[in-house]
């Protein structure tokens, strides 16, 4: 019960970390697609002097997005926007419309790279923790070498991983459906993702194999608020 309980509470403090994480993240990339929607007209403008307008417009935009961008975490996605954000300010200055052109169109696709790391981030963010969560009470089971036995090996890790089971019954209970819905569904996508390697051992398949059914069955139950 002591570890179902520690397993409850990290449980709980994923939700409420990682949800105010998604917040910024989901303000960032709506600033990303204003960036990119006026970086866009500044390449279809006629005229230098609107070129230069929308090229400050998509500056601006990325000026007040830096403080969410921090909040999101994303590090990645930082970096590559800040590359654009120089590239803007020499297209704005830029002498004649063929120059700054090529500076936009070079922003632009930064700004499209920056766009698609939020999303990345935004799916993976949380595997630290769920790694965490997951391996809190199966770690040792499932990287001991000692463990020959095919049907020994599952019987314990499925003994292991009932302290998961009854914590994330107990998210689904308490907490608020869309919120232990979306967790559940970022804990079975990491399961999925690490099911895809080529490196796991027979004990670790079989320990991400379930711990993905375990939150499956969780899901089914949160299925009205996910539509």
């Amino acid at each position: 019960m002591k570890t179902g309980f520690h397993l409850l509470l990290l449980c709980l403090w994923i939700i409420l970390s990682s949800f105010g994480k998604k917040e910024d993240c989901a303000y960032a990339g709506s600033n990303i697609s204003y960036i990119q929607s006026q970086t866009e007209k500044a390449i279809a403008a006629t005229e230098l002097k609107m070129s230069r307008y929308h090229a400050y417009k998509a500056i601006n935009a990325v000026e007040n997005s830096r403080k969410q961008m921090d909040s999101c975490g994303c590090k990645k996605a930082g970096d590559i926007l800040m590359e654009s954000l120089e590239l803007l300010k020499r297209a704005a200055k830029a002498g004649s419309m063929r120059g700054g052109k090529i500076l936009l169109y070079k922003s632009l696709e930064l700004t499209l790279e920056t766009k698609e790391a939020i999303k990345q981030h935004e799916l993976f963010h949380i595997s630290p923790y769920a790694d965490e969560l997951l391996q809190m009470d199966a770690g040792e089971i499932i990287n001991d070498p000692a463990i020959k036995d095919t049907v020994a090996m599952q019987e314990r890790i499925d003994r292991s991983l009932q302290g998961y089971k009854e914590s994330l019954d107990l998210v689904v209970e308490t907490v608020n459906c869309e919120e232990a819905f979306d967790f559940a569904e970022k804990i079975y996508k990491f399961s999925e993702q690490q099911l895809l390697r080529k490196d796991l051992s027979e004990a670790q398949q079989y320990y991400h194999y379930r711990t993905q059914l375990i939150t499956s069955r969780a899901m089914t139950r949160l299925l009205d608020c996910a539509k």
